[in-house]
Parts: C-alpha cells; structure tokens; sequence
C-alpha cells in the first residue's frame, strides 16, 4: 500500500525482512519431496502446518536465547531475555515512536555485574551467558564465523562453550546459522521419534 512505501518499507522488506524470513527459499519445493505412502506422519505435519519458516535469526541472539532457554517455559525465556535487554541492551525507538531496548552485545553484558546479570532471572544459566559473551569479546569465539562450516564442526565448537550442550547447539545451528541439516532434539521431538 502506499503507507507502506511512503515509509521505506519496499527497501527496508528487501534489505532485512525478505532473507529474515527466509522468503527465497522454496519450502512447497521441501514438502513436495514428502512421500504420502512412505512417510503418512510426516507428510500430513508437512501439509498441516504450512507457513512455518525457519528463521535466519541473528547467531550471537540465537545462542544467548537458547542458553536463557534451558529446562525453562516461554514466558519465562521471554521475561529473561526482556530484562536482559533492558538491563544491557542499546535503548532505541521505533517508527512510532516507542521506546524498546536491541539485544545486548558480549561488551554489553560484560558491563553487568552479577547482580544486575541474576535480576534478569536467568538463575544457573547466568554464568553460561556470562562465559559466552567473555569468549566472543575476546575473540575467541564467532557464531557468524560458522555460517559456512559443516554440521559437525559446528556442533564441536558451539559445545565447547561454557554450558551449551547438543540440543542448544542443535538449535543455535538451525535457527541461528540456518544449517538446515540440523536436527534440534528436546523431549517433545524424543517423544515423536519413540512413538514412530
């Protein structure tokens, strides 16, 4: 429409939100590839849930998101990762105005101290989050250096972390570097392949 436009939106859609949400890549091309005789199961998800993209989240956010999300509910990842913005992250404002705060860098989270790191609720999960952002400021470590690294590689290096075991780096991997031959396992997908 023509708000749209007026707004930069055309620009700004192809410039961050088209490759966001992974627009070019052909997921009915993916489904199609789903034998109805071979696999029932997994054609009728396939066909059920069409729409569902896998996002090309930003790696550092990713990887900090899914340690804050260990053995933790939704809202309380939401919560934690919310006050962590507030508490670290770069205040900002958007179109309409409207305070928000960008997801903190490692420097970012270095500057807090402990208390100011367990007031976000983050509870064992802080000196994870802590020991990754150490690591990445000092270099010793990129998510975005592994966009092109093969699946094993990347698994070995994102479980060298401090607190990051294979479902995180599983998830990190699919979601944050967008490695699609990843396979995040949690206790619901477990469930799934032990009923099959």
């Amino acid at each position: 429409n023509g708000k749209f436009e007026r707004d930069g939106g055309v620009e700004e859609f192809q410039a961050l939100w088209r490759d966001y949400f992974d627009l070019d890549t052909d997921y009915s091309g993916i489904r199609a590839r789903v034998d109805k005789l071979q696999d029932p199961f997994l054609y009728c998800a396939a066909q059920a849930e069409q729409g569902i993209r896998i996002l090309r989240q930003d790696p550092w956010e990713t990887l900090v998101s899914f340690i804050i999300s260990q053995n933790r509910n939704i809202p309380a990842i939401r919560r934690s990762i919310d006050l962590l913005c507030r508490a670290a992250g770069e205040a900002r404002e958007d179109r309409r105005g409207e305070r928000y705060y960008a997801f903190p860098s490692p420097e970012g989270i270095l500057k807090l101290g402990d208390a100011a790191l367990d007031a976000g609720r983050l509870g064992y999960r802080a000196k994870y989050v802590r020991a990754a952002a150490q690591t990445a400021a000092e270099g010793l470590f990129s998510a975005e250096s592994l966009l092109e690294t093969p699946e094993a590689e990347t698994i070995s290096a994102l479980t060298e972390l401090y607190g990051v075991g294979i479902k995180v780096a599983s998830c990190v991997s699919l979601f944050g570097l967008h490695h699609l031959d990843a396979f995040p396992v949690d206790v619901w997908i477990r469930r799934v392949l032990e009923a099959e």
